[in-house]
């Protein structure tokens, strides 16, 4: 076979090629009645023969991926293949810079230290960095020493199973997503071919256990138990359902009232909320997520206990509104603020009950109030419709359980 060079797509006629090789390959077609089959479309494979520095004496056969339709296509490929390697004579893979051998412990770390939000590309979070780092440390040991190419899917599978059967998952499942996401910038990076972590539904499983927020009885025995510095935060925590970092940083100046006395209504500007990794001091930063920065406004019955509060406080509009218990210019650590909270669980007959309870009281109630879907989202600074459905969810599921309370009455 013999082809003419031109400005066009080459021509294919009877001879042969000056480079390369198209050969015809019959496949059977469909099968009749009788047992026979018919003679199915030829399909076509093209190849050469490259004689690379790097290669064998006699050549090295390279073949397209896969079949072609006709011949047409698999000129096509001949002619890009003798352009991208001078006819042979370069093995353009071999021109790749090397990439030194590194263990996965390296380059999860690396990974960690270097990943970058992926919706807006902000840094992460010292808190979720350090999650990660925990994850890293405590989940994923069994790959620390490997060869990052070492990892398979056989290890992966064998490793995940290890996981799930401590029924602990949620926690295998945050591993897992973790990584996959490791293992999937390798592949980015061209250090493996393929994510060896690819378990269809690893990263979404669940224990099932739900967050019980407290009942309004349970509430009133947690605020009368717990240290009187510590009640107005139980208060505003359930009724404002912020979260734990953006309670402890808040300050005099990020409140206001909408009129002076007692019956106006209180506001928060929640704008910042601390962190405290493991290990480490405190980091002030903005809110979990873009949507976390927000005003709240406080029911108008914590008012007078809000304003008697900020007039206990050192003067100063960064007075912090729950300081140390040791130092008013420090922040209250989780430590310190666990003893309290634990015993005034504790004492309400919740002792699994954790602080985040405190925020699902709060937007269950407000949805019971008749908040949509979009005013949860405002005030609980999520960003996720998924999320604060949930809290409508339960707010109607409380509905019917008071609707068939009626019924017996």
């Amino acid at each position: 076979m013999t082809s003419e060079q031109s400005d066009g797509p080459r021509s294919y006629r009877a001879g042969r090629l000056a480079w390369g090789s198209v050969k015809e390959i019959r496949v059977q077609g469909k099968r009749k009645a009788d047992g026979t089959a018919t003679r199915g479309k030829p399909r076509y494979q093209a190849s050469y023969l490259r004689k690379a520095p790097t290669d064998p004496p006699t050549g090295k056969r390279v073949y397209a991926k896969g079949s072609f339709d006709n011949r047409q296509d698999a000129l096509g490929w001949l002619d890009r293949e003798s352009a991208r390697t001078s006819r042979g004579t370069v093995d353009p893979d071999r021109l790749k810079p090397a990439l030194l051998p590194i263990t996965f412990r390296e380059f999860a770390d690396a990974y960690v230290n270097t990943r970058r939000h992926p919706r807006n590309g902000a840094q992460i979070k010292p808190s979720t960095i350090a999650g990660y780092q925990r994850l890293i440390d405590t989940r994923m040991q069994r790959f620390h020493e490997l060869n990052l190419a070492d990892v398979t899917p056989d290890l992966v599978r064998a490793w995940y199973s290890d996981e799930t059967a401590s029924g602990r998952l949620t926690q295998a499942a945050r591993a897992y997503g973790l990584l996959r996401a490791i293992l999937g910038q390798a592949v980015e990076d061209g250090r493996v071919e393929r994510n060896p972590a690819s378990i269809r539904g690893a990263s979404k499983a669940q224990t099932g256990k739900n967050v019980n927020p407290p009942t309004d009885a349970e509430l009133a025995i947690i605020t009368a138990t717990i240290d009187p510095r510590f009640v107005l935060l139980i208060e505003v925590a359930a009724w404002g359902a912020l979260r734990y970092g953006e309670l402890t940083e808040l300050r005099r100046g990020d409140v206001e009232f909408s009129a002076p006395g007692d019956d106006a209504l209180a506001v928060v500007h929640v704008t910042r909320a601390v962190t405290q990794p493991t290990g480490g001091g405190f980091i002030v930063g903005t809110p979990k997520s873009s949507a976390g920065v927000r005003s709240v406004a406080l029911p108008s019955m914590l008012t007078p206990s809000l304003r008697r509060h900020l007039a206990s406080l050192p003067a100063g509009e960064d007075a912090l509104l729950w300081p140390s218990t040791k130092r008013a210019d420090e922040h209250l650590s989780n430590g310190a603020f666990y003893g309290f909270w634990i015993a005034a669980r504790e004492a309400a007959g919740r002792p699994d009950m954790p602080f985040h309870a405190l925020r699902h009281y709060g937007l269950t109630r407000y949805a019971q109030a008749g908040a949509t879907t979009k005013d949860l989202m405002s005030r609980a600074g999520h960003s996720d419709v998924t999320t604060a459905m949930r809290y409508q969810h339960a707010a109607a599921e409380r509905d019917a359980e008071l609707a068939a309370r009626m019924s017996s009455l």
